[in-house]
């Protein structure tokens, strides 16, 4: 269990103050050459005779993270889930603010309404922007994590405490653009930590913790109002949430990019040893990189993919088109159950929970797919799989979501 910590932000910098003194990482105690390096004659560069190849001691290898404990790795995934959640609360918290902000500053719909639009609109830019920056072996996911949780909870202060709408309007842009780097890599930390045989159902629950924010937010949102009285209580309570995220994996989630774990093993080795012959993968292939060259290419590398792999493209255009109706609602809503049924705030707020309780069912039925049928497929050897088989579900919830909306719009009537 000392790899949450020892692993973490915080135990990489204390490790760096007091130079490895605490918290000492087990390939330290091994001997020279046993294990934590491969022969050096698949290395094809100029040096290749001089150096030694830094991997995994082998499938067993305790800090490679799919073979960390299963409490560790519960505790990882709430990690993520956490960080999903709050920052997509965010976006829908802001709603129940936005007829006061209206009233206080005197701003119109419209503006009170891009408070919500730009923080969504960053959110869909951030990931092909920053979250490419978690693949960099010399930065790895936990950073990306860390600060820009930070930021986003700096951003949600300055929120609170702006002075007219516009500077609202700017920093939840801002706020959004930066806070989507930490969720979108979610999915490739638990890849990381989970087998093939569990990693769906980890991702199954990291998908229900983001479609609770958008739903619980309003009724949160509502709830601190109504106490409070005042515009900024939801902004305070999104800050409070955040801070405690940024703390929680500031202490508790452990690094899990394999070239970065190798890095720094490499980097302990050449510290610890005085050889410099210890290289990892990932020094080897980019040896003197300009950092921003690094950057530039990673980026492009992401971007290409997105665009360019048709399967990914359209699943990506398909999220977009949910996405969209999701905060859709959070403007029907009010025009439907207040308008027309004349709802009070708070319940307006728990009309939500029927999207809810959709996601759960949605998700406990993917779930009894994946164990009765897709699995026991994938574990036939000689049954070849396709990983688009995955989508089979999806399929079905694309006929439904028209098939509901239209539902919701021929029953939105006055009796």
């Amino acid at each position: 269990m000392d790899i949450l910590i020892r692993d973490s932000l915080f135990g990489r910098l204390l490790n760096y103050v007091l130079d490895g003194r605490i918290l000492r990482s087990h390939d330290l105690d091994i001997p020279k050459h046993e294990g934590l390096a491969s022969s050096s004659s698949s290395v094809t560069s100029p040096d290749a005779a001089h150096r030694i190849m830094v991997e995994f001691t082998g499938p067993d290898d305790p800090d490679m993270p799919k073979n960390w404990p299963t409490l560790a790795k519960t505790i990882v995934m709430l990690d993520v889930m956490l960080l999903n959640f709050s920052f997509y609360a965010a976006s829908a918290v802001f709603t129940p603010s936005i007829p006061d902000i209206e009233e206080v500053f005197g701003a119109t719909t419209t503006e009170g309404t891009l408070g919500l639009s730009l923080f969504v609109i960053a959110y869909g830019i951030g990931p092909l922007i920053l979250s490419p920056l978690s693949n960099l072996p010399s930065i790895g996911r936990t950073p990306v994590y860390v600060l820009g949780s930070l930021a986003f909870c700096l951003f949600n202060i300055g929120t609170a405490l702006a002075k007219n709408v516009h500077t609202i309007l700017v920093l939840r842009f801002f706020g959004g653009l930066i806070g989507s780097a930490p969720i979108s890599v979610g999915g490739a930390t638990l890849m990381e930590v989970y087998g093939p045989t569990e990693v769906p159902y980890a991702i199954a629950l990291y998908a229900v913790s983001g479609v609770c924010g958008p739903i619980l937010g309003p009724i949160l949102g509502t709830l601190v109002i109504e106490r409070w009285k005042t515009w900024t209580a939801t902004l305070w309570l999104l800050s409070g949430v955040t801070a405690f995220t940024t703390v929680f994996i500031f202490f508790l989630l452990p690094e899990t990019l394999y070239s970065n774990i190798l890095l720094r093993r490499a980097q302990r080795l050449r510290s610890q040893t005085g050889d410099s012959a210890y290289r990892s993968q990932a020094e080897i292939d980019t040896p003197k990189t300009n950092f921003a060259v690094q950057i530039l290419k990673q980026t492009a590398d992401d971007f290409k993919l997105s665009c360019m792999d048709p399967v990914i493209f359209f699943v990506n255009m398909h999220t977009m088109l949910i996405y969209g109706i999701l905060y859709l609602w959070f403007e029907f809503f009010p025009f439907v159950f207040d308008g027309i049924y004349n709802f009070t705030a708070i319940q307006q707020g728990l009309a939500f929970f029927g999207i809810l309780a959709g996601a759960v069912v949605s998700v406990i039925v993917y779930v009894l797919w994946l164990y009765f049928s897709y699995q026991p497929r994938v574990a036939k050897p000689e049954v070849i799989v396709e990983p688009e088989a995955r989508l089979a579900p999806g399929q079905i919830g694309a006929i439904c979501i028209p098939v509901c909306l239209f539902i919701f719009a021929w029953t939105s009537r006055e009796r």
